[in-house]
């Protein structure tokens, strides 16, 4: 259940003044979010942890410059988002074969999309190479232009249209394999 405006308010003074079981409630009331954030960024449920830890971690670093007059969410998660990008740039650097590796583009079947649920639609961008799945993302879910990707992922602008064509192509297989399947 996410606090109110005032709950908020008051449990980010807290924080700030050391209160543990303040940070334990705000840990709370995001993680499940937070989570969600994460897994759409991650190859699996133990790296979606990693990088909502790290998240978390500079939340409660850089809380002070956290304006507790406007809603909590937006601003963790871009912190996510970073923490996403550091995970991948600077913990576990993406290998640069996947930004080669070619998806074959079939058409997705009509109608396949409708019948897709949350968890299989999560699993198939899970199936993406890591720089793939954050240039997807971070393109078609979180609006960011390729300008803004390449800058954060570290990469050429053209690496980042590239992967997202690349994404999509590999999506739609994954897609049409699903539904072959069923």
């Amino acid at each position: 259940m996410s606090p109110t405006n005032q709950q908020l308010q008051d449990w980010v003074k807290k924080c700030l003044q050391g209160s543990r079981k303040h940070h334990r409630l705000l840990f709370e009331a995001f993680y499940s979010d937070g989570m969600n954030i994460a897994m759409r960024y991650s190859r699996n449920e133990e790296e979606a942890k990693e990088i909502l830890s790290s998240a978390f971690v500079k939340v409660f670093k850089n809380l002070k410059s956290f304006n507790s007059s406007l809603p909590f969410m937006p601003w963790f998660k871009t912190i996510i988002i970073h923490s996403s990008s550091d995970y991948y740039r600077y913990d576990h650097p993406m290998i640069k074969d996947e930004i080669g590796n070619s998806g074959i583009d079939i058409a997705a079947s009509t109608g396949t999309l409708d019948q897709i649920h949350y968890d299989d639609i999560l699993r198939l961008l899970q199936q993406l190479p890591d720089i793939q799945r954050a240039v997807f993302n971070l393109y078609e879910i979180e609006g960011y232009k390729h300008a803004e990707i390449a800058t954060m992922l570290g990469i050429m602008e053209g690496t980042s249209k590239s992967c997202l064509s690349r994404a999509k192509a590999t999506l739609r297989q994954l897609i049409e394999q699903l539904d072959s399947s069923k």
